[in-house]
This record gives C-alpha cells, structure tokens and sequence, in this order.
C-alpha cells in the first residue's frame, strides 16, 4: 500500500504502472528482436555465400553478436520470455557457444560442392589428375594452410592448383597472387608450370631473397 492511499488507489496505481510495463517490454521486444534478425541474416548471408566459412569469420559473427546485445534495449536475461525473441536469442546463443560443428559441417558440405563442380579443373589443372587430398587442400578457404608431405610427393602441383583455383573462383586477380620458394630452382619449376598450366605471365613465383630485393 503507497502512504496515504486507499487499498483501491494503490491496486488502480500497481495495475497501471504494470500496464506500461508491459507496453514497454513490448515495444522494447520488438526493437530486440529487429536486432537479433539483423544478426542472424548476416549470418545467414555468409553462409549462403557459397564461400568455405573460416574461423576468422566465425570469431567476427561472434564478435558482432556480442556487440549487438550490448545495444539492446532490455536485459538478455529477459528475452526467453517473449514469443518474437525467444528463438532469435537461442540461435544467437548457439552461435556463441562451441560452432565449430556447425562450421565443420558446412565446410564439408562446400568441399563436395566443390569437388564436384570443379572435377574438370582439378582432373586437368595439372599434367596428372589431383588427388583427393590435394584437391582438398586447394579448396580449403582458411587463411593459413600447413600442408606437410615429402619430396616429389606434389606440393608444388598443390601451390599451382590454388593459383588457378583462385582466378577460377575470381577469389583474387593474377596480381594478387604470389608464389614463395626457399630456392631459385624452386621459383623457376613454379614460374615455368604457372605459365604452362595456367596460361599466365602475371602470377610470379619469387624466392624470400628476390622479393625482398623486389620490395
């Protein structure tokens, strides 16, 4: 009871503060769920891309995921309790929480997009046809790639594949592209291959010493 009032007063004046509490949760719901759509279309747009999805990018949706909740206009902690957020801030919260599978998945599912699609090249891009683990290593999108495998064993038919899926892809121009070789022999064999397999004369293979020089 507020001091001074009647009973009833007090009923009628908790009735009406509850009234705007509601209407502002409400609306605030709404502008809530605006921002968790805006989240999950980016994330959807990515995904839709047709693009392998690497962890770099998955570490920058989360990143903007938890900037946006930042901005919201009402505690997360209340967002299970609407119907128009409660399935956006679950799928938010999986996107923050262990992805990896997620993203394990879809690249799996664009590899053999892309394996399949692109058979002629791989089958062709070389004098002998990629095997499946070169393939696999030129289509993977990561920003960094160790491949380990002994001499003569194709590392270098690997390098001139991922130039040429590259320029194939229009993921990057001609010269953008740089091949790297501890030894001149090394450049040469990839300068003399890239010209033969891929018909071009803008991509350059270059040891540590004559880039440096280069530069």
């Amino acid at each position: 009871r507020l001091h001074g009032t009647e009973w009833s007063e007090t009923q009628r004046f908790y009735h009406h503060l509850q009234t705007l509490w509601e209407q502002w949760s409400a609306e605030m719901s709404d502008i809530a769920a605006g921002v968790l759509k805006l989240q999950l279309a980016t994330i959807e747009r990515t995904r839709a891309e047709g693009k392998w999805l690497t962890r770099q990018q998955v570490a920058d949706v989360q990143d903007n995921i938890r900037q946006a909740l930042t901005g919201l206009p009402m505690p997360s902690s209340r967002l299970e309790a609407f119907d128009n957020c409660r399935e956006l801030w679950r799928e938010c919260q999986r996107w923050l929480g262990d992805i990896e599978a997620t993203r394990l998945a879809h690249n799996q599912a664009f590899t053999e997009a892309m394996l399949e699609q692109y058979r002629g090249f791989f089958d062709g891009v070389e004098s002998s046809p990629l095997n499946a683990s070169q393939a696999r290593a030129v289509v993977n999108g990561e920003r960094s790639l160790l491949v380990l495998a002994g001499a003569g064993s194709g590392k270098t038919s690997v390098l001139v594949a991922r130039a040429g899926w590259l320029l194939a892809r229009g993921e990057a121009a001609a010269e953008q592209i740089l091949l790297l070789a501890f030894g001149r022999q090394a450049a040469q064999e990839m300068d003399a291959r890239i010209r033969e397999r891929l018909a071009s004369d803008d991509i350059t293979a270059r040891t540590f010493h004559s880039l440096a020089l280069h530069i």
